[in-house]
Order: structure tokens, then C-alpha cells, then sequence
């Protein structure tokens, strides 16, 4: 017989990390990391680029073609807990740059390779930058009990 335990453990970790983001998780533990958002259907090849200039750099993307309007395209990605959207309109495609809009608000334009390398940048977790090091073993592994030792609550 199989313990399920861990697994229940597990379900019960994600469901209170959900909860404590409000569903909106950092970065780089996102699923999808970047929502790519043409303005209109002529700017779709830029995005395409753009898309897997992303990809290869190891940043999960999506792409929220131009069949609906950029506003609902927006409030898809925002609904669907994307940290950062890049908006490619014909100034972007001309100019070869990338309009990022941070899930607070905030919004830069970049040129492109300045724009895949910053947000290649931020998909590493905070415990370290190579795939062993984004796992919550490694995160409980960087944590030195013998310098801070959990607390006892307990009686």
C-alpha cells in the first residue's frame, strides 16, 4: 500500500502558497511567465519572434493573439495571474523593442535583446540560478539549521 501523505502534504503547500499570493505568484515560479500581446494582426510575426526569443531564454510565455481587443487581452492575462505582459504594436515592431507591463502597473520599453535578457534575469528563484537550485529542496538545503534553528512553540 502507497502513503499518500506526501502527496496530501504537497496539495495542502500549494494551496496555502496560492492563497497567500492571492493566486498571483512571483515570477519565477509562475507558470507562465509572460503573456506576448500584439496591438494588431500585422504586428503577430514580431510577436511570434519575440515569443521564442523568450523561449529560448528559458522564460515560459504565452501568446494572446489579435482576435480580441488589447483591453481584454490585458485582463486575460491579468486574470490569469501573468506577472508581466510585453505589448507589441507597430512603433515596437518597427523599432525592434519590447513594451513591458508589470502585473503592479509599471511599464518599460526596452530594446529587444535588452528586454529577453531582463526578464531571463528574473526566471531563477531567489535559492539560486541553475535548475537544481529552483527547487524547494535546495531552498531547505540553503537554510543552515545549526546558525538558525526553528523555534519551539511547542510545551
Amino acid at each position: 500500500m502507497i502513503h499518500h501523505a506526501v502527496l496530501g502534504s504537497l496539495g495542502r503547500f500549494i494551496a496555502i502558497l496560492l492563497e497567500q499570493h492571492a493566486g498571483a505568484l512571483p515570477f519565477w515560479l509562475a507558470p507562465e511567465q509572460v503573456a506576448v500581446a500584439p496591438i494588431a494582426a500585422e504586428q503577430q510575426a514580431y510577436a511570434g519572434e519575440l515569443l521564442s526569443a523568450l523561449r529560448e531564454a528559458g522564460v515560459r510565455g504565452a501568446l494572446y493573439e489579435a482576435g480580441d481587443t488589447l483591453s481584454r487581452r490585458i485582463v486575460a492575462a491579468r486574470h490569469a495571474g501573468i506577472p508581466v505582459m510585453a505589448i507589441v504594436g507597430a512603433r515596437e515592431a518597427a523599432d525592434r523593442l519590447v513594451a513591458l507591463r508589470e502585473r503592479d502597473g509599471n511599464q518599460a520599453t526596452l530594446p529587444f535583446a535588452d528586454g529577453v535578457a531582463a526578464l531571463a534575469a528574473r526566471r531563477s528563484s531567489p535559492a539560486g540560478s541553475s535548475p537544481a537550485g529552483n527547487s524547494p529542496a535546495a531552498a531547505c538545503r540553503a537554510i543552515d539549521w545549526r546558525k538558525d534553528p526553528p523555534a519551539k512553540d511547542y510545551p
